[in-house]
């Protein structure tokens, strides 16, 4: 499989010119189309666009949910087995809209917890690690793990920048406001 990185494009007329590196050889190619399609993901279209444009030092918005991962406990999961129906995938997803431009939505995927990271808890247990396999193979059917993504807006903060030809820079900061904005809702959730 030939593995190509786009650098650029060009609109000639009645054909659009695409630069690309070979990753294998190095070697620079020119491949022209009638119409293009980028789809390098958001990071990277807006690299491509901009480079082509030749928009050094012009801003993007970028937007990204901020969101919070909660460590919960079922209950009435304590002690029994896994069941091998049982995945990690979203197993209940909600929408919290109490309304408003103030209160935007939030949406939030609850996930059991199988054995996806279950490496992680070993070696932050307080436990050695016969002890804390043993203990951890008991509980973790009973481990949820609730993932709330609140919605997001452009600011100031929150852009990519093609500084240079070969230079991009991204800056993404939520504001004290949209923080304890989220705090909030997380609070009422």
């Amino acid at each position: 499989v030939a593995r190509k990185l786009v650098t650029a494009f060009a609109e000639r007329g009645d054909f659009v010119e695409v630069t690309a590196r070979d990753v294998d050889t190095g070697a620079m190619e020119t491949h022209r189309a009638r119409r293009v399609v980028i789809g390098a993901g958001t990071i990277g279209t807006t690299r491509i666009v901009l480079r082509s444009l030749a928009k050094v030092g012009t801003r993007v918005p970028i937007v990204c949910n901020p969101h919070t991962y909660m460590a919960m406990l079922n209950a009435n999961q304590l002690g029994k087995p896994i069941h091998d129906e049982r995945h990690s995938l979203a197993q209940l997803c909600l929408v919290h809209a109490p309304g408003g431009p103030t209160r935007p939505f939030t949406v939030g995927h609850m996930y059991s917890y199988r054995s996806l990271l279950m490496f992680r808890l070993m070696k932050d247990a307080p436990l050695p690690h016969r002890d804390g396999l043993e203990i951890l193979r008991h509980l973790s059917p009973s481990f949820v793990v609730l993932i709330l993504q609140h919605a997001d807006a452009p600011t100031a903060a929150k852009y990519c920048e093609l500084t240079g030809p070969d230079a991009f820079a991204i800056e993404y900061a939520l504001s004290a406001t949209e923080q304890a904005r989220c705090e909030a809702i997380e609070a009422d959730v």
